[in-house]
């Protein structure tokens, strides 16, 4: 299962270096059925590439960064890949810290 974990992660990374938006990405993965199934209702995870879908849709929906088509709406900062300590929003480096545009928390240093 770890090797199928590491393809799926390479392909959706050399996707996203090539610029395919992580909507389109999300799209093509979500729905996907497999034999084990977790949780009940919205939350519910139907296989791994289902699972990685929504993660992609919740880091999308918490990074105002994005729009809808999941490019970056504007270039006021570097997106670091890191998260928020108080929110779980996306990080940027602007300014010479690291600020979150979800809730304001900043950290310089």
């Amino acid at each position: 299962m770890s090797a199928i974990t590491e393809g799926i992660g390479r392909l959706i990374s050399a996707g996203l270096r090539a610029g395919i938006s992580p909507v389109y990405i999300s799209d093509q993965l979500k729905g996907i059925g497999g034999e084990t199934r977790k949780g009940i209702g919205p939350e519910k995870v139907m296989s791994l590439p289902d699972g990685i879908a929504k993660g992609i849709e919740k880091i999308l929906s918490f990074d105002s960064d994005f729009n809808s088509e999941g490019e970056k709406d504007s270039d006021n900062g570097k997106s670091t890949g890191n998260f928020c300590p108080e929110c779980g929003g996306g990080l940027i480096f602007q300014e010479g810290c690291m600020k979150c545009l979800s809730c304001g928390h900043s950290k310089c240093g």
